[in-house]
């Protein structure tokens, strides 16, 4: 399928819950009243007409700051994907950053 809107938002690029909300509302030209919150993501995402994609690459072994917040989204994202079939959702998860697996051994012997 030939995508109009392609929307990446990499996790590990993010810092807030408004700079996950921007990316969304500039890649999926969400209307100027787009209120930046998970219920008005979820009214947003039922609109979408046009053939899009938002794909999430999540970080992996890593502690950062909107990781709870991005789970909220994914969830939300996923559901509307079920029941717009203008909308696909791809979840990834990227490669662990370096020294990660050294770092969760040690907490495991603990």
């Amino acid at each position: 399928m030939a995508y109009e809107h392609v929307v990446i938002i990499r996790e590990r690029d993010i810092a807030t819950r408004d700079d996950v909300h921007a990316a969304l509302a500039a890649g999926l030209r969400f209307p100027d009243y787009y209120g930046a919150s998970l219920n008005a993501l979820d009214d947003c995402l039922g609109d979408v007409s046009r053939p899009s994609l938002v794909r999430v690459v999540r970080g992996r072994g890593e502690d950062l700051p909107v990781g709870d917040y991005l789970d909220k989204v994914c969830i939300c994202l996923m559901r509307a994907a079920r029941e717009n079939p203008a909308l696909d959702v791809e979840v990834r998860f990227a490669e662990p950053a370096e020294g990660w697996h050294e770092a969760f051994s040690s907490d495991l012997d603990e």
